[in-house]
């Protein structure tokens, strides 16, 4: 590993959608005609959107993480609050609906009509996940993201998120003043962090009803890490053939406007298949491109295995910063460390399974024990084939 150059108090600070997140197993019942709809089932609670992958970077990186969102003082806020100091997360970028101006504030209603709603009834965002039992996967999920979308380059502490060698920000098509005009405050946000010297930038979405992605348009030309799933892809690029990766890829790279003049990643999850990336290196017309099959794990709760998945592959960037910005990233290892992150993360409840970076490291070793790298390839460092030659796996997304 090459040590990292620059001298900053934080490895990841993680900004955006952070939710408190209700989880229970079960069939949910039809409504019959002019019935009422009542579940009774064991329910927990833990932080969701970008907040279940900020605990697991916590992990990762002891004492060295951050999170920045804003939250109302509300039980699920003063709850999520208290789930990031448990887990050592630092909590100073994080601000309260009471901090904002005393305006009304627009938000998506529950059809994707904008209303809006004052300050006050600005609450902490939360979502309610019901799992199908015999996956752990496939969840019905009621989603409210609250005060995360009045969000805003002015609300920000950007002092706050200089601090950090990577900044990854969560979910783009969901912050409603950062979206809009094709995404052009989020483009800037993003530029004016690396202004302040933050050395990466990650981006992910979210697979709401009538998500408008060209809320990405801009966004995607700025940012150094842009993860999705096979789903949110399709969309992004109006895809409507069947999956085939390389293809989604490249469509993905001319979203990113990819012009080999530093080097850019791009993440995208497939359901229980594990992750495909392209690596984009400096004056290389061509990417790398990989992929590596998921870890094979029982999977106690598969909800936030997306977000720990792509918190794991920032992570694995940021411990080898120096060889990821030469083009000389060792790729396949840094996917197969966001699949043994995620892997941890659903084997267990809450970051239980979570171990340092280290003891993931040799977690991933023990699932992917050859070695594919350059050195049996006869090829230049950071290049690496598939794991799969990319034969297009099943896409459960259809």
């Amino acid at each position: 590993m090459v040590p990292l150059t620059t001298d900053k108090p934080f490895m990841i600070i993680g900004v955006g959608v952070h939710t408190i997140d209700y989880r229970t197993s079960g069939f949910p019942p039809t409504l019959e005609e002019g019935a009422n709809l009542s579940i009774t089932a064991p329910m927990r609670a833990s932080p969701g959107g970008i907040g279940n992958g900020i605990p697991v970077a916590a992990k990762l990186f002891p004492g060295k993480v951050g999170a920045a969102t804003l939250l109302a003082h509300d039980p699920n806020g003063e709850a999520f609050f208290n789930r990031m100091v448990a887990a050592g997360v630092d909590v100073g970028g994080i601000k309260w609906n009471t901090d904002l101006p005393d305006k009304p504030y627009e938000v998506v209603g529950a059809s994707g009509d904008v209303i809006q709603v004052n300050r006050c009834e600005l609450s902490t965002g939360m979502s309610f996940i019901c799992l199908d039992p015999r996956s752990g996967f496939d969840p019905l999920i009621f989603f409210s993201p609250g005060t995360n979308q009045v969000i805003s380059r002015e609300n920000l502490d950007l002092n706050y998120l200089s601090r950090a060698k990577a900044v990854i920000i969560s979910y783009s098509t969901l912050l409603r003043d950062l979206d809009r005009n094709h995404g052009e405050p989020m483009a800037a946000l993003i530029r004016d962090l690396k202004a302040r010297d933050v050395d990466l930038t990650a981006l992910d979405t979210h697979s709401i009803k009538g998500a408008d992605y060209s809320a990405l348009d801009l966004p995607l030309r700025e940012v150094d890490i842009f993860g999705c799933n096979t789903g949110e892809a399709k969309s992004i690029t109006w895809w409507r053939g069947d999956t085939y990766m390389p293809t989604l890829l490249k469509s993905l790279s001319e979203k990113m406007d990819i012009r080999g003049d530093r080097s850019r990643l791009l993440v995208v999850s497939m359901k229980g298949e594990g992750c495909a990336v392209a690596y984009f290196r400096p004056g290389v017309d061509e990417p790398v491109t990989v992929h590596a099959p998921a870890c094979k794990v029982k999977v106690v709760d598969g909800t936030g295995a997306g977000d720990s998945l792509k918190v794991g592959i920032v992570a694995y960037v940021v411990e080898n910063l120096g060889l990821f910005k030469a083009g000389k990233l060792d790729v396949m290892e840094a996917v197969r460390f966001g699949n043994a992150t995620a892997a941890s993360y659903i084997s267990g409840v809450g970051t239980e399974n979570v171990g340092s970076f280290q003891q993931t490291l040799e977690f991933m070793r023990s699932q992917y024990p050859e070695r594919v790298g350059s050195e049996t390839l006869g090829q230049p460092p950071g290049v690496v084939r598939s794991d799969t030659q990319f034969r297009p796996p099943v896409d459960r997304n259809r």
